[in-house]
């Protein structure tokens, strides 16, 4: 069986592309879920510490570079997919709405009862450079903040665990019940870079590069699109 692992980014893309190709290839897969970074009990980089090990990967670039070094993935097969953005988000009917300049963000953000971000690479660059970067004291935000682990940020959010979250734009888009507000202040916006690679001496390489053709397609093209992704 062809055994995947997505990070939440490309999650969504996958879950509607992947029976189209094991259909028209005749394939078995089992696709399985987990953070590009992070602590979590099912984070990718806690998975592979548990010995659990996938054919093809698909993570942010950063993972996917720091798994070759460690020897776990064969750069020769890393293909970059897509950018992605963060996305801020928050409950239907909330009166936080207003990020539209960076003097507006931190004004809500301090306004804000509790935040949320994902314990993966949007998370960290929220907490450790743009909270940092933004605030004189960044722990003004930080007390109130939540990192989300094993969970979709807008899940927390329509719970109203948190009041404003933080994620990936395409991992909220799919989440009933939130707005989305808008992206990051041009000051402090960030891409993020997703692509895949094979696990070391995989016997799934043609299907991997199969695969790789087929997300080329332009249908498919126009549906990663459609899911808050930039095609690179």
């Amino acid at each position: 069986m062809l055994k995947i692992i997505t990070s939440g980014a490309f999650a969504s893309v996958l879950e509607k592309i992947l029976p189209l190709f094991a259909q028209k290839n005749n394939i078995i897969y089992e696709l399985s879920y987990g953070s590009s970074f992070g602590e979590a009990k099912d984070s990718i980089p806690s998975r592979i510490k548990n010995n659990e090990h996938f054919d093809i990967y698909f993570l942010a670039e950063g993972a996917i570079n720091r798994h070759h070094d460690e020897g776990i993935l064969d750069i020769k097969t890393k293909h970059n997919i897509v950018s992605s953005e963060i996305g801020v988000a928050v409950k239907n009917g909330s009166k936080l709405q207003d990020i539209s300049s960076l003097k507006s963000f931190k004004e809500t953000l301090i306004s804000a009862k509790s935040i949320g971000y994902a314990a993966s690479a949007s998370g960290i660059y929220l907490a450790n450079t743009v909270f940092p970067k933004i605030f004189n004291d960044p722990n003004v935000i930080l007390k109130k903040s939540k990192k989300i682990l094993s969970e979709r940020v807008g899940s927390v959010i329509f719970r109203g665990d948190i009041e404003i979250g933080f994620q990936q734009y395409s991992e909220l888009l799919p989440i009933k019940g939130i707005k989305i507000i808008g992206m990051l202040p041009k000051e402090i916006r960030k891409s993020f870079i997703f692509g895949s690679a094979m696990f070391n001496n995989s016997p799934y390489e043609p299907i991997y590069r199969n695969l790789i053709k087929f997300i080329k397609h332009d249908h498919i093209q126009k549906f990663i699109t459609k899911s808050g992704l930039k095609i690179l």
